[in-house]
């Protein structure tokens, strides 16, 4: 798990708004570390890497890692934090997903990390059509309260729903609850 100080460390080179605070978020950072082994060898493609706090983590399994952050701030922060990843395969790209070219990026795994809500309807379209059709693996955190999905009419903060979008495409999965029930994870596989 990413320390406290080296959290810190990082964000000290950042500029702008820091989203990832450790103190807030160590529960999460402990849960991931204890998934981010489902990486090893995996091309993996992030989809909202914000500052780039989890994607460091996951970068130290992968055998490449493309990131894309539409934020131009937090994009800014995700190149300085990926200087230290030990993957050196890395690509990071500051697009939108409706403007991402799918057959261009190399991928067989997933990674979406409470972005969901934001996704726009033609966004969800596009991410079920082009995007998870490529890969075997997709990791899913995902918000239960505190953050309506407003940009789309999936409704993902609920996770009935959410659960069945992935069997929808095709996936098996496992769900995991937070202890208070804040967020969730799953793990969704095809065989």
């Amino acid at each position: 798990m990413i320390t406290k100080e080296l959290c810190n460390a990082i964000q000290k080179d950042w500029n702008g708004k820091v989203y990832q605070k450790w103190e807030k978020e160590w529960k999460r950072f402990a849960h991931l570390n204890s998934v981010v082994p489902v990486f090893k060898g995996k091309k993996v493609l992030e989809i909202g890497c914000n500052g780039g706090i989890e994607s460091l983590e996951i970068c130290n399994h992968c055998a490449s890692y493309s990131g894309i952050e539409p934020n131009p701030d937090y994009f800014v922060q995700v190149k300085k934090t990926m200087k230290r990843a030990k993957c050196k395969n890395v690509n990071l790209l500051n697009v939108r997903l409706m403007d991402l070219d799918v057959s261009a990026t190399d991928f067989d795994t997933v990674f979406t990390s409470f972005v969901m809500y934001h996704f726009k309807d033609k966004e969800v379209e596009k991410f079920k059509s082009e995007i998870l059709p490529k890969a075997n693996l997709w990791i899913i955190y995902n918000r239960a309260k505190n953050r309506e999905t407003k940009n789309n009419s999936y409704v993902f903060e609920n996770y009935k729903n959410t659960v069945q979008f992935v069997k929808d495409c095709g996936f098996k999965m496992k769900l995991e609850w937070q202890k208070q029930k804040i967020w969730y994870y799953i793990k969704a596989y095809r065989d």
